[in-house]
């Protein structure tokens, strides 16, 4: 009965680690896509999320949804446009992935 659960626990460590990796990959390609355009929200689209109340959400087969929030610091020497990805797996948080753009403006 011991090994039985020790085998079923690491099966569980397992797929654990396959849903976080899977994540990670996802978040990361999103992160690079979203930093070499233009307009974040329509790159988001794109990548199959859908807009909310709270962002723009993922929701993945492999059983993790990726939400992304979008804030905008705009400055007199251009637009900084921060979007944090976050990974959930049911309630549980998995992390989060800031990723930055800027676009330089003109001086006066």
């Amino acid at each position: 009965a011991i090994t039985l659960q020790v085998f079923s626990y690491s099966q569980q460590l397992n797929r654990n680690a396959t849903i976080l990796n899977l994540a990670l990959a996802a978040a990361e390609n999103a992160a690079e896509i979203i930093s070499v355009t233009p307009d974040a929200k329509s790159a988001l689209s794109q990548l199959g999320f859908a807009p909310g109340a709270e962002g723009y959400t993922l929701v993945s087969p492999e059983g993790f949804r990726l939400s992304a929030s979008i804030e905008r610091f705009t400055q007199p020497a251009g637009l900084l446009t921060s979007i944090t990805l976050r990974a959930h797996r049911g309630d549980d948080f998995l992390f989060a992935l800031p990723t930055l753009m800027y676009q330089g403006g003109t001086r006066p």
